[in-house]
């Protein structure tokens, strides 16, 4: 029985592992169906592709912990889960992407490939158990991102927004390396268990350790766009390709948040009596409050509806961070939870939105007018979206918001919880300010051509909505996934 544990604990270490390579491997081979100019192949390609992939990751499913690869990699639930929901939603984003991307031909097989070598990266930080593995994690994502955003290469506002992204996640990185040399000049190690064990055993650890662990932090605030880290996001969303944006706001901020909790998590024993608490207590604490503060107030007065969702983006970080600061035993599922369904409610809400601005990078609320004309289903899929990001039941958003919210208030962060409450509230008028914009009447002389939905396109948005509405009604379904993992 001993040599069979062993075995299947071999098998699942490389089937995870093979899962990130195979992952790398797939958007190599894309560049190449596309540098032999099969740009009609590109798409079934990485679909079947990523499909494989997901069922080579399920079938290495375990519940144990298995680190591997020389400490620098470490498989679990956690990295198996949030590995998991970043397949599935990279996935579901290119069954849109073949509409989406019928007329850009040329560079389809570029942009793909990098998708698929950003979700590697992505994997890689969910999974990390060493700090250098985490860094690399970080930059295997981020470079393709900065490519990603510039890829309308003909649109000045896209051109910016690569330059912007670049320049400020370029200092973020910075930052958060000068942190990992800070913490490694502190401790003699990156690895994370190492390190847990210097914080156990120093009963003051050195103002560099304190430098570096805050700096790491400050890193990881600018990567989930957090505020005040966050003025990077309204830019940057707005002046990318919508679906660069969803992917952005999806597998980027769902990588970073996994990454940061078990950053935290792991240096910072939960219920732990150590001189560390303060620090990253109080910066996280400050963060989330900013966040919800600053970001709901800023997307009120906003026009363009790029921007209001980067703002919304910002304050869902605000919520993503509750798990993080509390800590305990419920804060993996209140994560975990919460990704999942701002993810597959940010899909089906910018799937409406490309749907929409076909081949416009921008898109103001009066571009939406006479939408419930053109196609009421779509401003259907739209309301869904967006009562499930304000958190109103019977959608999962409800659930999603109530499960931090006690998470929260199960390690007494009952201040906060009120001010994430309030935040919420001034994000209902925003959210319904898009919705009623979409029911006005058009403008004399408006296109009111009804709007054609392909029936793939159709398929993927109807799977979101089922999604949202039984997982809203049906909370325990999502959380009996969860602890399949």
């Amino acid at each position: 029985m001993y040599l069979c544990f062993l075995f299947l604990q071999s098998t699942q270490n490389y089937i995870f592992m093979f899962t990130i390579v195979s992952t790398g491997l797939l958007g190599l081979a894309t560049l190449f169906v596309g540098a032999f100019e099969k740009t009609r192949w590109v798409i079934p390609f990485v679909i079947i592709g990523l499909l494989g992939i997901v069922g080579l990751h399920l079938s290495g499913v375990e519940l144990a912990s298995f680190p591997s690869f020389s400490n620098m990699i470490v498989v679990d639930g956690f990295a198996t889960g949030f590995s998991a929901i970043l397949l599935f939603i990279t996935l579901g984003l290119f069954f849109f992407a073949d509409y989406i991307f019928r007329n850009e031909e040329e560079y389809i097989a570029d942009i793909y490939g990098l998708m698929l070598f950003a979700l590697c990266g992505a994997m890689i930080m969910v999974s990390y158990t060493n700090l250098t593995m985490l860094f690399l994690g970080v930059e295997i994502l981020s470079i393709p991102m900065y490519i990603l955003a510039g890829s309308r290469r003909v649109n000045i506002a896209s051109n910016e927004a690569s330059i912007k992204y670049f320049m400020m996640g370029a200092f973020a990185s910075a930052i958060m390396l000068f942190g990992i040399t800070f913490i490694f000049g502190a401790t003699n190690s990156l690895d994370m268990q190492a390190i847990l064990l210097f914080v156990k055993t120093t009963n003051q650890p050195t103002t560099m350790f304190h430098v570096g662990i805050l700096l790491v932090i400050f890193g990881f605030l600018f990567k989930i766009g957090a505020a005040p880290f966050h003025f990077w996001s309204p830019d940057v969303y707005q002046g990318s390709p919508i679906f660069i944006t969803v992917f952005m706001s999806t597998i980027v901020k769902i990588a970073a948040v996994g990454a940061f909790y078990k950053f935290i998590t792991t240096i910072v024993p939960i219920n732990s009596v150590n001189p560390l608490d303060s620090i990253w207590f109080n910066v996280l604490w400050i963060s989330a409050a900013l966040s919800f503060i600053i970001a709901n107030l800023s997307a009120v007065g906003q026009t363009d509806i790029k921007r209001i969702m980067a703002f919304s983006s910002v304050s869902h970080a605000g919520f993503l961070l509750l798990p993080i600061l509390a800590a305990n035993t419920t804060s993996a599922d209140a994560l975990f939870y919460y990704v999942s369904v701002y993810s597959v409610a940010s899909i089906l809400f910018f799937g409406v939105l490309m749907l929409v601005a076909e081949t416009k990078n921008e898109l103001t609320l009066e571009d939406i007018r006479g939408l419930g004309i053109k196609s009421p289903f779509l401003v259907g899929c739209m309301v869904v979206a967006l009562l499930s990001m304000a958190g109103i039941p019977p959608f999962a958003g409800f659930f999603a918001k109530f499960f931090t919210f006690k998470t929260a208030m199960d390690s007494s962060l009952n201040t906060l919880v009120i001010i994430g409450i309030l935040g919420s509230l001034v994000g209902v008028y925003y959210y319904f300010k898009i919705f009623l914009a979409a029911i006005k009447k058009p403008l004399p002389k408006t296109d009111t051509t009804p709007i054609h939905v392909p029936l793939t396109y159709t398929l993927m948005l109807g799977m979101c909505i089922l999604f949202l509405i039984v997982v809203g009604l049906f909370p325990e379904k999502l959380q009996h996934i969860l602890h399949i993992f």
